[in-house]
């Protein structure tokens, strides 16, 4: 059986989030968050990005809305679509790359050319002091006080020494401050932990769901936590995914999370991954 597609629905009683499999699509189910009836919504085609022409790069960004993933062409960036996940209007945006720029207005018959925008001055380049050879530093302490001669080498080398630590230095500020804030992958036992997990039957009914604590181990605030599981059957294949997510999990924190469980024939379920944005 191949893995379902997934769907995600707000609780129309207590506005809790709730996935689940395309094809429990049209179905009423007991709300995992307050146990009040909900209707599943059937799943739509969702409305596709601009394609990309060929030969053109492809980029990719999220809805502001629900964090899904949209792929565009380069030519599309800073425009207006609807999420092909959630349906809600969002802007396609990407980093490093701005929007193509308008068309400049005609200019009227008779009118003058605009002056012609003014060169930036070129940056002048630091000369860079000359390397000593090895031959030079063994010399240096054979010359004469008085002739200035080592003085100059060793004044040379604590320069070379300033302008290797400052381009260290640099290279570490870079290094401490390149990366991008987007979602994130995190193990079981790192940022956030899944302490406990269980297959449990909703009693009175025949739902079952996969239920467990989440913890953040970090002084930080974790949003949009998303934990998932693989489903197995009997004979150890899998089935299927569940998944439940949170919007904001505080430092130190604890999430009781129910995920529904659709496949009736589950045996078995192991945790897939945990996903979050900082």
């Amino acid at each position: 059986m191949s893995v379902a597609q997934e769907l995600k629905c707000a609780c129309p009683h207590c506005n809790g989030r709730i996935a689940y499999p395309a094809s429990a699509g049209g179905s009423t189910i007991s709300c995992p968050h307050c146990n009040n009836p909900v209707a599943l919504a059937a799943p739509a085609a969702p409305p596709a990005a601009p394609a990309a022409p060929a030969g053109q790069a492809s980029l990719k960004c999220v809805c502001r809305h629900c964090n899904g993933r949209i792929s565009f062409p380069s030519n599309a960036a800073g425009a207006t679509i609807p999420c092909p996940h959630c349906g809600k209007e969002t802007v396609l945006n990407a980093p490093g790359v701005s929007p193509a720029p308008a068309a400049a207005a005609p200019r009227a018959a008779g009118s003058p050319p605009p002056p012609p925008s003014a060169a930036a001055p070129a940056r002048a380049k630091t000369p860079t002091p000359p390397v000593p050879s090895q031959e030079e530093l063994s010399e240096a302490p054979s010359k004469k006080k008085g002739g200035g001669g080592g003085k100059k080498v060793m004044m040379i080398v604590g320069i070379v020494l300033a302008l290797a630590l400052v381009a260290g230095g640099a290279v570490f500020f870079l290094k401490g401050r390149s990366g991008g804030g987007g979602m994130s992958i995190l193990g079981p036992k790192e940022e956030l932990q899944v302490v406990s997990f269980e297959l449990q039957k909703n009693q009175g009914t025949s739902l079952v769901y996969v239920t467990g604590k989440v913890k953040n181990n970090t002084d930080i605030q974790h949003t949009s936590v998303r934990v998932d599981f693989k489903l197995f059957d009997a004979a150890d294949k899998q089935i299927g995914n569940a998944s439940d997510y949170i919007m904001i999990l505080e430092p130190k924190q604890e999430w009781d999370f129910k995920a529904l469980v659709v496949e009736p024939e589950v045996a078995r379920v192991e945790v897939d991954k945990i996903t979050s944005s900082k």
